[in-house]
């Protein structure tokens, strides 16, 4: 397999471009929140976190005016 370019400023040192002790140091760290029961928990909450935030994101309302003051000029 082909080893990926490994440019830092591109793609910081997370896990992907790891390798070696460090990558699978990181691997243990975050594997456990992608086993099977964990995911299937995800399912069960995430509706009432999708339900809990604003219809629209927050910084949507300098945009729009942005977007509205720019017809003016």
């Amino acid at each position: 397999m082909p080893r990926t370019p490994r440019n830092p400023l591109a793609f910081g040192n997370g896990l992907p471009v790891s390798n070696g002790a460090f990558h699978t140091r990181r691997r243990r760290l975050v594997q456990p929140a992608f086993h099977r029961e964990r995911i299937a928990e995800y399912f069960e909450v995430m509706p009432a976190c999708a339900a809990a935030r604003p219809s629209t994101p927050r910084s949507a309302g300098p945009v729009r005016r942005a977007l509205r003051n720019a017809g003016d000029g």
